[in-house]
């Protein structure tokens, strides 16, 4: 399977650059929110039956799971950020292990990476646009 990277876009680079200037100075901390929008990919490309998982790391940080149809937030401090966010298609098969539901991911799909601005107080949100599983695009949102 093909892996397809993305980079987070440079306008929204500058643009999350811009509202750092406006805070102060960099010092304290900020939220970095990360959603996901899934979206069917091009015709003719597989796709995972049993779906997709998606997880956002900053830095050197252990990536997390960004859940769907939900917003994951992360305090960070005040500054630039490396962000990886990826994709892993799952199994279709569930387990239950002490009563919690358990599924397997596989091997990163598609790569996304780049860096953000968290502003001191503020808050930087990001889409990232999962398209199938061979393909992503991250987006910044509007204040």
């Amino acid at each position: 399977m093909a892996v397809r990277t993305g980079v987070l876009l440079l306008v929204a680079s500058g643009l999350i650059g811009c509202q750092v200037n406006r805070g102060s100075g960099g010092d304290g901390t900020g939220t970095l929110a990360v959603r996901v929008a899934v979206e069917m990919p091009p015709a003719g490309e597989p796709i995972s039956i049993g779906g997709y998982a998606h997880f956002v790391s900053v830095g050197d940080v252990v990536e997390e799971r960004i859940p769907v149809d939900e917003v994951l937030r992360l305090d960070l401090p005040a500054g630039r950020h490396e962000v990886t966010i990826v994709t892993r298609p799952q199994s279709d098969t569930v387990t239950i292990v002490d009563g919690v539901e358990q599924l397997e991911v596989y091997d990163i799909s598609a790569t996304c990476e780049g860096a953000v601005d968290v502003p001191a107080g503020g808050e930087v949100r990001l889409t990232y646009r999962a398209i199938g599983g061979n393909a992503c695009e991250v987006v910044l949102d509007d204040a």
